[in-house]
């Protein structure tokens, strides 16, 4: 049950960060970072058997960070100039959820249950 309270609320989290995202300067570094904490959150919940959840925050996270956010929109790669802070970005991005996918695959691996 907590663990089911955990998971809809990464996923409500993870949601509620498209909003500072959105925003130029500091409130999309927040998003950013809200974005990993949802995704943080989601493989904790998903640890035990349901990688809904994860599946869901990882999905609304990359959308984020790829669409929304103001400095690591994909559109804003080609146009900035500052694409160390871009490319730095999407390098935690993707250290966050490799170590979150291996945590949620490593305990369905050793419960045996691959279902979403």
């Amino acid at each position: 049950m907590i663990l089911r309270a955990i998971g809809i609320t990464s996923i409500v989290l993870s949601l509620f960060a498209f909003y500072p995202s959105s925003m130029p300067g500091a409130l999309s570094v927040a998003g950013f970072y809200l974005s990993l904490f949802s995704l943080i959150l989601s493989a904790f919940a998903s640890h035990l058997g349901k990688p809904i959840y994860f599946s869901c925050a990882g999905i609304l996270s990359l959308a984020n960070v790829l669409l929304v956010n103001d400095g690591t929109r994909f559109s804003v790669l080609f146009s900035q100039n500052d694409w160390l802070y871009t490319i730095s970005m999407y390098g935690i991005y993707l250290v966050v959820l490799t170590i979150c996918g291996f945590l949620v695959s490593k305990e369905l691996l050793i419960s045996g249950n691959r279902r979403i």
